[in-house]
């Protein structure tokens, strides 16, 4: 088994292991090569700044076709313990987007082992116009969009995207200049909030809101289905949670969206320091919900 630089002569090679064409504009990586000089196995790399701390990262993806071989297991443990090593000095973090049958494999394995730990869940489900009602809910309680033009309800939707964002941040804590950069970079995104592509939905309850929800819709293309993604669910005042209002407002968006001809909804979990939350899980599990892919994080 040999190991290179990949170059323009592997593009061929690299198209036939990758299931998605994006991940040919990586811009760098190392191939494995069998004896006969096939590529079976590679890593490519991309790295960017993040857009609120500034801090440089990787982001890493394997190439491997089918499901690795025990034969070919040492080859892509090599891959991995390569793109780890001898990094650049301003790469504070590595990642890598696995799906998770990927992370109960091989990959998963090694990626655990050379130090990578779970940061993000993307959760998904399939919903149809034939999707239940949901549950009532409790009198007082009202679900509805956003007032975007409503100065205190915009601030409520800003915090609770600041606190979201502030929470799953792999730098801890969030300095005074992170927060700062969250705060703007939160305005500008909900900016864009227009009710149809990006929208916000919350619960009011006895004339207070008390549960934000983020949506971004994906339109149909090509014959594709249209899909949603619920991108945080946010209940922040300490006093309301364990009344189940998080599961209400998930449940009237599945259904109003379902309505829209959204057929694929997703939606994203924290694994705050590496650590699943279990019981969530458990709950989204029974309502339908399977984890599809997983982000993992190496702190440099």
């Amino acid at each position: 088994m040999h190991f290179r630089t990949v170059g323009p002569g592997h593009s061929s090679a690299l198209r036939d292991l990758a299931a998605e064409e994006d991940l040919l504009d990586y811009d760098s990586g190392l191939v494995a090569l069998d004896g006969n000089g096939v590529v079976t196995e590679a890593i490519l790399w991309q790295d960017s700044s993040h857009p609120i701390t500034d801090q440089r990262g990787r982001l890493l993806a394997a190439l491997h076709g089918s499901p690795p071989e025990s034969e070919n297991a040492q080859a892509l443990r090599a891959l991995v313990e390569a793109a780890c090593a001898d990094l650049p000095d301003e790469i504070t973090q590595l990642r890598a987007d696995i799906s998770a049958h990927e992370q109960a494999g091989v990959l998963g394995g090694l990626l655990a082992q050379a130090g990578f730990e779970e940061h993000n869940l993307v959760v998904r489900k399939l919903v149809t116009q034939q999707t239940h009602s949901p549950a009532e809910l409790p009198p007082g309680a009202v679900f509805r969009m956003l007032d975007r033009d409503n100065e205190a309800e915009f601030a409520f939707a800003l915090g609770c995207i600041r606190a979201s964002i502030g929470q799953g941040l792999a730098t801890e804590p969030v300095g005074e200049a992170e927060d700062g950069r969250i705060a703007e970079y939160t305005e500008a995104w909900l900016d864009g909030i227009d009710g149809e592509v990006l929208r916000s939905y919350v619960i009011e309850y006895e004339r207070e809101l008390v549960a934000h929800a983020l949506v971004s819709m994906t339109p149909a293309e090509r014959g594709a289905e249209s899909e949603a993604m619920i991108v945080d669910v946010l209940v922040p005042d300490a006093r309301q949670k364990g009344h189940g209002w998080s599961r209400l407002l998930t449940a009237r968006i599945e259904h109003l969206v379902a309505q829209e001809g959204v057929r694929s909804l997703a939606a994203t979990v924290a694994a705050l320091r590496g650590v699943r939350p279990q019981a969530l899980l458990d709950n989204l599990q029974r309502a339908g919900w399977w984890v599809d892919t997983v982000t993992v994080l190496k702190r440099c």
